[in-house]
């Protein structure tokens, strides 16, 4: 294995090249900065003081990682310091203030908004004795920090007000009873993980020697103890009820472990709180379930998949392990499919592991038969009439130990055998290690060591109960005839002894003869039944077996695996603006056809290219956008010439944009569309070419498998396999290396035309040599990328190894946790109206609430629900008035390691990802815009009601316009983020009034390093206003593996279980109770490779299909019957349930909300799109003259309606729900009889 130093050396060597080609090419003059505008990131120290604010935080936290402390420890510590002074003078309530937001930062590792926008502010006030005491006003946001963090921050402020000289909190009686009240009052509107007793509450309160106090969140008054003299407000503080119930409360055994550390005085009443803990009751399975997307197994269903612990290469970090097999059968899995699985909790992605068992098939004639390859799956595969069994799924005890989900008992597998038979022999053990005994070899050893049987040779014995094996004995007995390796079997009349058969998953073939089998190896079913080689009852010859599927999972589809070209809506070539003259296409050749009678045109731009062609003027604040004059065609011709490109060139479709959005409006040079569009590649709004990826783990591979030669490997540094033997050949296996990447083929294509693209662009626009000289994909092995996640601005250098089939990206674990992504904070609150009036909520509370079914809607863990009778108020754009709309759904996806806090004029605050989008008044029109483009002349738009003074915008209803004053990139303390689907304006409330639009999707990401150094800029962003979302702003040159998700800490790393692990899993104890090793103990000090291990192998990490059937199929329709036609063919699902539940779930709400669409519908022009609620009486547009047509029509309202009542026939659903699809069809019928008759002619009524 190469060094530590020489990996990163090469990394640091490949950055400084690109980087200086980058400044060579920058220094120009052609790009809108002189200098490449990426920056090296900084490391957590250095993140929280940039957080905090306060020089010399990074310096000591540092230091005090040197001494050996841990993040809670430091976290106090640092408060220690701000009453030395070291940090500088503060006042007495500033100091705390100071030390409390530290810690709270600290804790939460500098990536959520809690120490900001959690945490508002820390004031004094005085005791009824005249002693001042300390309160700490927390608000929504501080949940991200988690309980920890939030209980920390209490004893943090304690600790410091001592030394400061301040008193203990003492609460009046009003003050408790207000405590009380309010976290019942807030239990009700939002919810809680943990609510405390009311005696618990007057303790806390009674006890706590800080004030938890707190901004109001809800805009509901707790209804009692109002106007209380210490009490700013009357409203609910869900901030103060968040840290008093999930974090004091609930984390007061780590409160008091760390206030025994500390001596801290006063802190005994914490011993008598009690963690009530219990279990969320968990939803139906299927309550989610969609249209297309089939079910795998029911839970506990015979024939589902069989758990079994284990990590393979490629599993963990919630990836689970099927036998390629498997997967092929199914034909819905490929690698990188998003699954969700019944348990350990999450939604994960499925890929190859061809070391643990496959399906097993009932064919038409009867024979059951288990797939262990592909060869004998497509010779059968015509013939299968169905899957009886879909075999092992291999799940990493790292899973269960991130979720905190019992340990389930595991199916009786190799491993585990041999660790019993290591307790009776570690010599016999040792021998059968790696191999597995026939069936002789297996009943030898069971009679000589008393142990359970081979796994190999066992069957599901659990799926059989007692009289069952009795009766199966006695019939084999009576009927059977053994000869030397063959078992004879007549199966009765009624079938019964056949379907135990299948059960119990014993191969067989029928014979010619009717009703007659063949059991191949008898011997181990026998000795298991206790028969002996006469068929004879023997209970000396009885052999102990163990379960084979003592825990079945379900598990169904999720989202489709991706590997694709990022495309912007539509896809340009060039960040180049040809206003209205490029037509609807907004293709240059139209701006220049229209242009050639007319050559100068005027297009609201400010520079070409260059941002130092800009006046002193546009580049002050008072700068206002004005039109410039451009000569279109002399421009493009003197591109052309720079170029070397002939005058042809014009014929190519280079699509460009049709304004800038940015506050300089610096406009890209046009010859860099050119080029991409020559070598069909698209930009991104930042300038750089994306391509996007499922992520998959990946911490070992084979040469060969990633199409990597020997000599290539040795070059990337990989000298010696994971046994230190020399690399001299494709079949020996290396540990991957943390920043190194194994890319999809389909994106190695796509990224062979960047890179040509890259090379156009040096040679023929700056004039400097070429640099990646590719012309296939092997070219690209050995070159860097960044690694971009959505709603993240920081890119992790990494370098490509070599390339898969499989339609995802393989990188190790510590990469894929280190580009985390993510909307809205969850404590985030939004108006609801629905039919018990007005109220507010916070989003994460809503999303709880919500009844409909979870749904997968991405590669990235977001899952949505359907929200029924609920509207929001959303802003018309068209009329510039509120109207109330339909929420349709609520979303929940995983937050990002950075969020942004928010402050505006009026003191409204919020945090949200930074590419969450919000609605604003920009340049005289309504715009939905990324909070990171905001400029400073877009304003926030709140409703008139508010009855601030604020400038109004006169011609566009009765809005008030807000602005932002402060934005700053915190660190994430949430685990979720957490947005609305709303109907028609796609916009709605938060906080205050604030207008949030809804957000977008993205996919993780890989660019060419150097494509991003030359051609990303900050001018192509809106702004200078903080951190561009989803923009390489930043660079992480080597990974700190301690600074990643911690979920990727969970990852276990051990070549094998202890035998501990299955005793403890019997037993349903916690992951915690059992020792093994994890990627935690191995993170010391940053590496290259970290000496992981793992449990089990696979031949191929692509194996199985390359694309899922879903991506196959095009209409959804298609999909859905394909879904229950495999639903018909696993044993382990009902299909009756599955089309019952995609009718209830999917149509039937589509129908009915189609149709309610259709009744509150509003109209639109088809020429102008202008909107109408009311049609004018001549149907012609107001504005242009154009026709006016709906926006929902009859086709879309019935377009599921014929499907589901056929579906509903043919899979024999419940009455109840064919008389619901059969009223809403008279209903349907009764709203548009015209409609479902066919149209006629005026000649056929002659």
């Amino acid at each position: 294995m190469a060094s530590t130093s020489a990996y990163q050396r090469t990394l640091k060597e490949g950055l400084e090249e690109a980087l200086k080609i980058a400044k060579a090419a920058r220094k120009l003059g052609l790009d809108p900065a002189a200098k490449p505008e990426i920056h090296i990131t900084k490391d957590l120290a250095e993140r929280v003081e940039a957080l905090i604010g306060v020089k010399g935080l990074s310096t000591r936290i540092h230091e005090l990682e040197k001494d050996g402390l841990g993040r809670e420890e430091i976290a106090l510590r640092i408060g220690q310091d701000f009453v030395e002074r070291r940090f500088g003078q503060f006042d007495r309530v500033a100091t705390i203030e100071h030390a409390v937001r530290t810690a709270v930062a600290i804790l939460t590792e500098g990536v959520v908004a809690a120490p900001i926008e959690g945490i508002a502010r820390v004031e004094s006030d005085r005791n009824d004795n005249g002693t001042e005491y300390i309160k700490v006003f927390y608000s929504g946001p501080i949940r991200s920090a988690g309980g920890t963090a939030q209980a920390l921050s209490v004893l943090a402020a304690d600790y410091i007000r001592r030394q400061m000289g301040f008193a203990a909190y003492q609460p009046r009686d009003d003050e408790i009873g207000r405590y009380v009240l309010e976290v019942s009052v807030y239990e009700r509107i939002a919810g809680l993980q943990y609510k405390p007793s009311d005696e618990e509450i007057r303790e806390i309160v009674k006890s706590c020697p800080i004030c938890i106090d707190g901004d109001p969140t809800e805009e509901r008054e707790v209804g009692g103890y109002m106007g209380l003299q210490r009490v700013a407000t009357d409203r609910v503080r869900g901030g103060m009820v968040l840290v008093l119930t999930e974090g004091v409360a609930m984390k007061a055994p780590k409160i008091k472990r760390h206030v025994d550390r500390l001596g801290l005085a006063g802190w005994d009443w914490v011993t008598s709180l009690v963690k009530a803990k219990g279990e969320k009751p968990q939803r139906d399975f299927l309550a989610d379930l969609i249209a297309g997307r089939p079910v795998f197994g029911r839970p506990a269903a015979k024939g589902a998949f069989r758990l079994r612990y284990g990590r393979a290469r490629n599993t963990g970090l919630e990836t689970v392990g099927l036998n390629p097999v498997t997967m092929s059968l199914l034909k819905f899995t490929a690698a990188g499919t998003q699954i969700k699985p019944e348990l350990p909790g999450k939604a994960g992605c499925v890929v190859p592991v061809d070391s643990i068992e496959g399906p097993t098939v009932k064919l038409e004639d009867g024979s059951l038969v288990r797939l262990d390859d592909a060869d004998t799956l497509a010779a059968l595969e015509d013939t299968i009439a169905e899957i009886v069994d879909l075999g092992e799924i291999l799940i990493d005890y790292g899973d269960f130990l991130e979720t905190g989900h019992r340990l389930m008992p595991a199916a009786y597998a190799h491993e585990w055998w041999v660790q019993e038979l290591a307790t009776k022999s570690e010599i016999e053990a040792a021998k059968w290690h790696s191999k597995t005994p026939s069936q002789s070899e297996a009943l030898e050893i069971a009679a000589t060591y008393q142990v359970p049987l081979h796994p190999a040779y066992t069957y599901l014995w659990e799926d059989l109960t007692g009289e069952d094996r009795a009766e199966l004995a006695a019939y084999i007995s009576a009927n059977g005839v053994l000869d030397a390796s063959t078992l004879l079997l007549r199966d009765d009349e009624t079938g019964r002894t056949k379907r135990m058969l299948e059960d119990l998953l014993v191969p067989h073939r029928m014979t010619e003869q009717p009703g007659s089998l063949v059991i191949s190896e008898p011997r181990a079913l026998l000795r298991s039944l206790g028969l002996d080689d006469k068929l004879q009852p023997d209970e000396s010859v009885r052999v102990t077996v163990r379960s084979k599927g003592p825990t079945r999972i379900g598990m169904r589809m999720g989202r489709p695996e991706k590997s694709k070209e990022r495309r912007m809506k539509p896809a340009p070539h060039s960040l180049f603006p040809v206003g209205e003259y490029g037509g609807k296409s907004r293709l240059l050749k139209e701006a220049l056809r229209v242009t050639a009678e007319r050559p100068v045109i005027e297009l609201e731009i400010q520079a070409l290219g260059r941002a130092d062609q800009l006046t002193t003027r546009a580049r002050t604040k008072s700068w206002e956008p004005k039109k410039r004059s451009i000569d279109l065609q002399s421009y493009y011709e003197n591109t052309m010439k720079g170029l070397g490109e002939p005058m042809s060139t014009t014929n190519l479709e280079v699509k460009c944009v049709r304004g800038l959005i940015t506050k300089h409006k610096v406009a890209e040079h046009l010859g860099k569309g050119i080029l991409r569009a020559k070598h069909d590649v698209v930009v991104f709004k930042d300038g750089t070419i994306r391509y996007d990826f499922t992520n998959l783990p990946l911490t070992h591979f084979y040469p060969k498998e990633i199409r990597l030669s020997v000599e290539t490997a040795r070059e990337l540094g990989y000298t010696r396999d994971i046994l230190g033997v020399e690399l001299t050949n494709e079949l020996q296996m290396l540990e991957l290396k943390q920043q190194d990447l194994v890319i999809s083929l389909d994106a190695a294509s796509y990224l062979v035309r960047v890179s040509q693209f890259v090379d156009a662009l040096l040679t023929q626009f700056y004039g400097l040599a070429p640099f990646y000289h590719a012309t296939r994909k092997e070219d690209l092995i050995g070159h860097l990328v960044l690694g971009l996640a959505p709603h993240t601005s920081a890119g992790i250098l990494s370098r490509i190894i070599g390339f898969t089939s499989a339609s995802a990206c393989y990188a190790h674990p510590f990469f894929h946790a280190a580009k985390r992504r993510n909307c809205l904070a969850p404590t985030t609150e939004t108006i609801l109206v629905d039919s018990r009036g007005v109220g507010t909520t916070e989003l994460e509370l809503l999303y709880r609430a919500a009844d409909a079914n979870e749904e997968v809607v991405d590669d990235f863990g977001t899952t949505r629900k359907a929200v029924a009778g609920m509207k929001t108020y959303a802003l018309n754009p068209e009329t510039g008035q509120f109207e109330l709309k339909e929420i349709k759904a609520v979303l929940k996806t995983p937050a990002p390691a950075y969020l942004f806090a928010v402050r505006t004029n009026t003191g409204r605050t919020w945090v949200s990802s930074p590419e969450h989008r919000m609605v604003v008044w920009s340049n005289g029109t309504v715009k939905a815009k990324k909070l990171l483009e905001l400029t400073e002349d877009d304003k926030l738009l709140l409703p008139a009601l508010t009855g601030e003074e604020s400038p109004r915008v006169t011609s566009f209803g009765d809005c008030i316009l807000d602005a932002v004053k402060e934005l700053k990139a915190i660190p994430s303390a949430f685990e979720f983020l957490y947005d609305l689907e709303v109907a028609d304006h796609h916009n709605f409330l938060i906080n205050n009034f604030v207008l949030s639009s809804n957000c977008d999707g993205d996919e993780d990401s890989v660019l060419l390093l150097l494509d991003a150094l030359l051609n990303f800029s900050l001018f192509f962003l809106p702004e200078k206003r903080g951190g561009k979302m989803d923009a390489p702003l930043v660079l992480i040159p080597f990974l700190n593996p301690k600074e990643v998700d911690k979920e990727a800490h969970n990852v276990s790393t051990a070549s094998e279980y202890p035998l501990a692990l299955y005793e403890a899993a019997c037993a349903g104890k916690m992951p915690k109770e059992v020792e093994i090793e994890t990627a935690a103990s191995k993170i010391e000090q940053p590496r290259d490779t970290y000496g992981f291990g793992y449990t089990h192998g696979t031949t191929d990490i692509a194996a199985g299909p390359i694309n899922s059937l879903y991506k196959q199929l095009d209409s959804m329709i298609e999909k859905m019957e394909a879904q229950l036609r495999l639903a018909r063919m696993i044993r382990a699902v009902n299909e009756t349930e599955v089309a019952e539940t995609v009718i209830a779930n999917h149509f039937l709400r589509d129908i009915k909300g189609n149709l309610r669409a259709f009744g509150s519908q509003t109209m639109r022009c088809n020429k102008c799109n202008a909107k109408y609620r009311r049609i004018p009486l001549n149907g012609i547009c107001k504005r242009c003259g154009g026709k006016i047509v709906p926006t929902v029509h009859a086709a879309s309202v019935r377009k599921y309606l014929e499907v589901s009542l056929r579906i509903a026939e043919e899979y024999h659903v419940s009455r109840y729900t064919k008389q619901r699809l059969e009223l809403l069809d008279k209903d349907i019928q009764a709203l548009f009889p015209v409609a479902l008759e066919q149209q006629k002619a005026l000649s056929d009524f002659m």
